[in-house]
């Protein structure tokens, strides 16, 4: 399934990247401020914007997520929303989420 994901960099500032995500769910942009740490990979103030309400889902987040870990090798990656300014929980932080990299754990 990670096969089906496809990340393109649309752009980039120093710090701040805009992704482009193709996968089962379409496509989706994300805009967030990345920096690398020790072999951990921090997305911060991360906005997405895609197809509609509930067609990414964590399913899909997790499949974005195991593709940056295998296409960094990083051993880790800890992502943190922005607050949120539609949808559910508007104006509400999403809570941290933070993925390890199996493969290289082991």
């Amino acid at each position: 399934m990670i096969d089906d994901v496809v990340l393109t960099v649309a752009e980039q500032d120093r710090k701040t990247i805009r992704l482009i995500a193709r996968g089962p769910w379409g496509e989706v942009e994300i805009l967030c401020d990345v920096r690398f740490e020790e072999g951990t990979v921090y997305a911060t103030a991360l906005h997405i914007d895609g197809p509609g309400s509930g067609t990414l889902g964590r399913v899909g987040i997790d499949m974005i997520c195991r593709r940056v870990l295998e296409d960094t090798d990083a051993s880790q990656i800890v992502v943190e929303g922005s607050i949120r300014a539609s949808g559910a929980n508007r104006g509400r932080r999403p809570r941290t989420f933070r993925y390890s990299n199996r493969k290289r754990s082991s």
